[in-house]
């Protein structure tokens, strides 16, 4: 923003402090104490750097850290991970692996890698986008097996947080002008992939599974470029979502086994498993 619009921007922040010269209450205002301030920082410019230790001094970095780092300060907790024995760590871990199982049909070590690798190593992407099909039967409609409590709320919002994955809900939104709300995520879950918008955009959305930069185009702002660790994946009830043909490297997909599809009594009991602060953690 121009100077003169960012203090008008942050003429609400202001703040009343005693002079000792004129033994007065002068009123100061954030953006004029801040443009006088010589430890002020600045940048030279913006990206996104998923290891810190990575990034320079001059580059302002969108990465702020996962949102489960937050459990790290609680102490009681540290304490009780490093009295787990290996067979209560196991236990622990079952219902999260037993459920990722049923939505991969028992292809679970691929996909579990792929979701540690997001973790693991934020800045070395797959390059690969997973496919999560959820299809019903005669009688019967896909879905309720719950994939978005597991992509969505638990993993891309407890472990990654917000900041660091989104939810794509029209798949018209992939391949839009604008895309800032986009940068910065290393997971893009869309929770209802339609072949209407894939199809016909697959080359775009190859490009997006493996770029390695990403063109950020802000309505009113100049465009400008950031690293691009992005992982997609998508879930869909439809048949056909995604173009797939021989030889295809970018794409991989699972039906999900609709064993506990609508019970109510298992996603109950599983939610309040993988709320526990020590089940993110470990």
């Amino acid at each position: 923003f121009p100077s003169h619009d960012m203090k008008n921007r942050q003429r609400c922040n202001n703040w009343t402090e005693y002079d000792i010269e004129s033994g007065k209450n002068t009123k100061k205002y954030f953006f004029e104490e801040w443009l006088d301030d010589p430890d002020r920082k600045t940048y030279e410019k913006v990206d996104f750097v998923p290891d810190r230790t990575k990034c320079p001094e001059y580059v302002f970095n969108l990465f702020k850290g996962f949102k489960v780092e937050e459990l790290y300060n609680d102490e009681e907790l540290k304490k009780r991970i490093s009295e787990l024995k290996p067979i209560e760590i196991a236990l622990i871990l079952k219902p999260i692996i037993r459920h990722l199982s049923y939505l991969v049909n028992g292809c679970v070590g691929f996909v579990l890698k792929w979701l540690a690798n997001i973790i693991q190593n934020p800045m070395n992407r797959s390059q690969v986008a997973i496919l999560i099909r959820d299809m019903g039967g005669f009688l019967e409609e896909g879905g309720g097996t719950g994939k978005n409590l597991f992509f969505d709320d638990w993993f891309g919002g407890e472990i990654l947080g917000d900041d660091l994955s989104y939810v794509v809900g029209d798949n018209r939104e992939l391949y839009g002008s604008f895309n800032s709300q986009f940068q910065g995520k290393l997971l893009v879950f869309v929770e209802e992939a339609t072949g209407k918008e894939n199809h016909g955009n697959i080359d775009i959305l190859k490009s997006k599974i493996t770029a390695k930069k990403q063109n950020v185009n802000k309505k009113c702002v100049a465009s400008y470029q950031v690293k691009d660790f992005t992982n997609y994946l998508f879930a869909t009830n439809n048949r056909n979502p995604l173009p797939f043909k021989q030889g295809n490297r970018r794409l991989c997909a699972f039906d999900v086994e609709p064993l506990w599809r609508g019970n109510e009594g298992y996603f109950k009991d599983f939610h309040k498993h993988i709320s526990l602060p020590i089940v993110k953690v470990v």
